[in-house]
């Protein structure tokens, strides 16, 4: 039986999924084995001190080494490999992913946003869009996935971008990318197929779909020439720049923006305004990396 008291967990750190496996299995007080390989880990490579004093079960997550394994089987151990890709030189294909497998070997219960990182690993964003996800959800699970990866808070508005352009690239113009930035590009996808359309005028889409690209174009002519449509701003009537601010760093989790923003002396508004990177209502940080915040003075 699996049990915290008689197994160690052997993981990589390397992406989404493998940081929850190790988040949780910390959390149950498991005794874990945290690999400092990148993609690609192997079993063998580990150092001596990953091997020493294991306890009678041992779970192993994507790390590919039929010779390691057997030797640890030799020397008494009860080996749990956990896996779901084909490698060169080894086929662990699996239905369900590496996370999915852990729950259900120690008796956990996935949460809807912890079976979204587990739907992230083995589908991707169809996997997510196909259950449902919204696009922030997505873009949050993927965040907390590319962080685990090293990825910079900077990549991640980028990411928001990107967005448009694949949906572009997909769709084939601007007005179908903005309605799949939307809905979801499976669902539109769906329609366009369901309805034999070509293109976005020609569909009929959900009430707020239908009116978004019509909003867009809107606020799109308004600012292309906004005193056609009755804006007089003057230069003196703008916006200051937000270059009022102050540098904070936070090297540890954030339970709650709200909170930060109010020990800061300003609001959870104004800090997504400042830092529009910040994408949760929280940050899971246990690595301890260093992000920098504007703090609007």
């Amino acid at each position: 039986m699996i049990h915290n008291t008689n197994t160690t967990i052997i993981c990589p750190h390397n992406d989404g999924e493998s940081r929850l496996i190790i988040e949780i299995a910390k959390k149950l007080s498991f005794d874990v084995r945290i690999s400092a390989q990148g993609w690609g880990a192997v079993l063998s490579r580990e150092p001596d001190e990953t091997f020493t004093d294991l306890k009678k079960n041992v779970i192993i997550v994507e790390m590919p080494d039929v010779l390691k394994e057997k030797e640890l089987q030799e020397k008494g151990h009860n080996l749990f490999v956990l896996d779901h890709h084909q490698y060169p030189h080894l086929k662990r294909l699996y239905p369900v992913s590496a996370l999915e497998q852990f729950a259900c070997l120690i008796s956990y219960t996935l949460n809807r946003w912890q079976m979204g990182v587990a739907l992230n690993d083995r589908g991707y964003i169809p996997a997510l869009r196909k259950q449902g996800y919204s696009e922030d959800e997505i873009l949050e699970i993927r965040q907390y996935d590319l962080e685990a990866q090293g990825y910079k808070p900077e990549y991640f508005e980028m990411l928001r971008r990107d967005y448009l352009k694949g949906y572009k690239k997909r769709f084939g113009d601007w007005t179908l990318s903005a309605a799949a930035y939307n809905m979801g590009g499976t669902r539109l996808a769906k329609d366009i197929n369901t309805q034999r359309a070509t293109n976005y005028y020609d569909l009929s889409l959900n009430s707020e779909t239908s009116r978004y690209v019509f909003r867009v174009i809107a606020i799109k002519e308004i600012l292309k020439n906004p005193r056609a449509f009755g804006f007089y701003l003057e230069e003196d009537q703008a916006y200051p720049p937000m270059s009022q601010y102050n540098l904070v760093e936070v090297n540890g989790p954030v339970e709650s923006w709200g909170d930060f923003a109010v020990e800061h002396g300003t609001t959870y508004r104004m800090l997504k305004v400042y830092n529009p990177w910040l994408i949760s209502s929280k940050l899971t940080n246990k690595e301890g990396k260093v992000y920098t915040l504007k703090i609007p003075k």
